[in-house]
C-alpha cells in the first residue's frame, strides 16, 4: 500500500507492482480463472523471458513445478493460443506502441524494469515457452 500511495500515477517503482501481469491479463480474460492464479502463470512468463533477452538465469522447472504443485493451473500455458494472447495483451493499457508490448522484466537477477518487446520476438519466446512445457 505504501508503494501505490507514493506513487499514485505508476511513475516510479509502482509500475513494477505489475510483474506477471501483462500477459496474466490475457489468461485470466480467456480462461476464466482467478486474477491470483493468472499472475502466477504470467510470473513464469516473465521469468522465462527475462531469461531469453537479459542476463537472468531463472530455473524455469523450478518455478513451474512449485507451482503446479500447489495447484496453480500451469499447463494453460502449454495451452494457450499465442496469437490470441498478443491481441488481448496489445489492448493492455499500458501498451503505447502497435509494434511492442510493455512488459515488466528483471534486468538481472534482483532489477526489474519495464521493457517493450517487438510483437515479433514476444511471439517467438512464448511459442518456444508452450514447447517447453
Amino acid at each position: 500500500m505504501k508503494i501505490v500511495i507514493e506513487d499514485e500515477h505508476e511513475s516510479g517503482s509502482r509500475k513494477f507492482l505489475n510483474l506477471g501481469h501483462t500477459l496474466a491479463h490475457a489468461v485470466e480474460y480467456k480462461y476464466k480463472i482467478p486474477h491470483g492464479q493468472a499472475v502466477m502463470l504470467g510470473i513464469i512468463a516473465a521469468l522465462y523471458i527475462s531469461n531469453e533477452l537479459n542476463d537472468t538465469a531463472f530455473d524455469i522447472d523450478v518455478y513451474m513445478s512449485y507451482m503446479e504443485n500447489h495447484g496453480y493451473p500451469v499447463l494453460l500455458l502449454k495451452e494457450m493460443d499465442i496469437a490470441e494472447m498478443i491481441s488481448l495483451m496489445q489492448k493492455d493499457k499500458k501498451n503505447h506502441r502497435n509494434d511492442s508490448i510493455s512488459y515488466v522484466l528483471f534486468k538481472d537477477q534482483s532489477t526489474l524494469a519495464v521493457s517493450d518487446i517487438k510483437v515479433s520476438e514476444l511471439k517467438n519466446i512464448l511459442t518456444a515457452l508452450k514447447e517447453r512445457i
